[in-house]
């Protein structure tokens, strides 16, 4: 392979890679899909597992990122963090399961255990603190600060499960 400046240690990690360059996969299967993929970080077993030709990404824990195949410019940091994302970019979750739902959504930040996790196609939603979700799963422009919400697309939700407010944009 041509690819340059690329470490792998595990178990497949970096199985496939070509040309991709300046990649790190540490942990079995980590970027064992990578082909031509560059400048992405996964550290756990099967973080950015099916990547193949995604750049910019970094999946830290156990199957973080882990159906990941073209998405650009995501982080995920907790086991099954953006789990189930392919081609969603610029996705931050920071959580075990945070965002772990995410398909195709992009622009998404997820910072909480569970925290967004049944989101798969929404946009430019904003949650913060535990099982802070949005109301359906292709909600748009949701912001939630709190525990145990539901945040609905276009408002803004604070507080602790049935005791909240909300504010539209």
């Amino acid at each position: 392979t041509t690819g340059e400046h690329n470490n792998a240690i595990g178990y497949n990690s970096l199985g496939l890679n070509t040309t991709g360059g300046n990649n790190h996969g540490f942990g079995a299967n980590a970027l064992a899909a990578n082909t031509t993929g560059g400048q992405n970080i996964a550290i756990g077993r099967n973080a950015l597992l099916a990547n193949t030709t995604a750049s910019n990404n970094v999946g830290v824990g156990h199957a973080s990122l882990a159906a990941n195949t073209t998405a650009d410019n995501n982080i995920a940091i907790g086991t099954s963090a953006l789990g189930a994302n392919t081609t969603g970019a610029s996705n931050i979750a920071l959580g075990v399961s945070a965002g772990a739902a995410v398909t195709t959504g992009h622009s998404n930040t997820f910072l909480g255990f569970q925290t967004g996790d049944t989101n798969t196609t929404g946009i430019t939603n904003a949650l913060v603190g535990a099982l802070v979700d949005v109301s359906s799963s292709g909600e748009n422009y949701a912001s939630g600060l709190g525990y145990n919400l539901s945040c609905a697309g276009a408002y803004t939700t604070l507080g602790n499960g049935g005791d909240d407010i909300r504010a539209a944009h």
